[in-house]
């Protein structure tokens, strides 16, 4: 699943700096499996280019059956010229 998810960052620009997995006991004593990754990317998503990355990773999520994924997005700035 890491490597599905990992794949999936790469393809939409996102460089990981950091990514971990945990499982943890849910509120119902369900197991939960989640991914938390720290990201970078070098160019500009302007807003309708955001929500679809959100939209992808959203049903990539759904698809894997992650139950948390947090991604933290920082972005690099990039000189102009």
């Amino acid at each position: 699943m890491l490597a599905i998810f990992s794949e999936a960052l790469a393809e939409r620009g996102l460089s990981i700096e950091n990514i971990t997995t945990d499982i943890v006991r849910g509120k119902d004593g369900r197991k939960e499996f989640h991914i938390n990754a720290d990201c970078v990317i070098t160019s500009y998503l302007d807003h309708d280019e955001l929500v679809a990355v959100v939209s992808d990773l959203n049903h990539l999520k759904e698809q894997l059956s992650l139950d948390v994924v947090d991604i933290r997005v920082q972005r690099l700035a990039v000189d102009r010229e």
